[in-house]
């Protein structure tokens, strides 16, 4: 794997991209207050923290890693309640990456701080009420997760979806 530019992630060079999955983790961080923690990405627009796991990486350590680098919020107690995996893989020629199909690891996060920064990601990161936050994200993937992630009660909830067109192909509970 070679770098693909000096913002993005990894080109998957070589790697059958029907038969590999690349793994990532998106956080669903609260404060004390209640407010959930969006990020203001380059490409996506306001969405959750999140990015890839490095090879070899422990999950929740890529999971504090990625909050950490896109906003310094550092988070404590994290539970797994959503298994995404996306079908398709996915190519940006503009910015000459490549992606495999994925499968997203999200989780509820509490916030152990709450002071924010932006990073070389995202242009802005912000606290906000649910209400706001799903007024926010203009993404309809994006925002499906957030609202799988608001309503996530108990157990862990297993969505497929393809994005090209954006469409779930399956969603169903794994475990209580």
């Amino acid at each position: 794997m070679k770098r693909a530019s000096q913002r993005g992630p990894f080109v998957f060079e070589g790697m059958d991209m029907m038969n590999n999955h690349a793994l990532a983790v998106c956080a669903f961080v609260r404060n004390k207050a209640g407010q959930i923690l969006l990020v203001k990405h380059f490409r996506r627009g306001w969405d959750i923290p999140g990015g890839f796991v490095k090879p070899g990486e422990d999950l929740l350590v890529s999971l504090q890693r990625e909050v950490a680098e896109e906003t310094r919020v550092e988070i404590g107690q994290s539970k797994l309640v959503v298994i995404y995996t996306n079908v398709q893989g996915e190519e940006f020629p503009e910015y000459n990456q490549a992606y495999p199909p994925k499968i997203i690891l999200a989780f509820q996060c509490e916030a152990l701080t709450e002071v924010l920064a932006t990073s070389r990601e995202n242009s802005e990161s912000k606290w906000v009420d649910e209400a706001e936050a799903q007024t926010m994200i203009e993404d309809q993937l994006q925002l499906d997760r957030l609202r799988d992630l608001i309503a996530a009660s108990g157990g862990v909830k297993y969505v497929v979806y393809q994005k090209m067109p954006y469409q779930r192909l399956r969603e169903q509970m794994v475990t209580n």
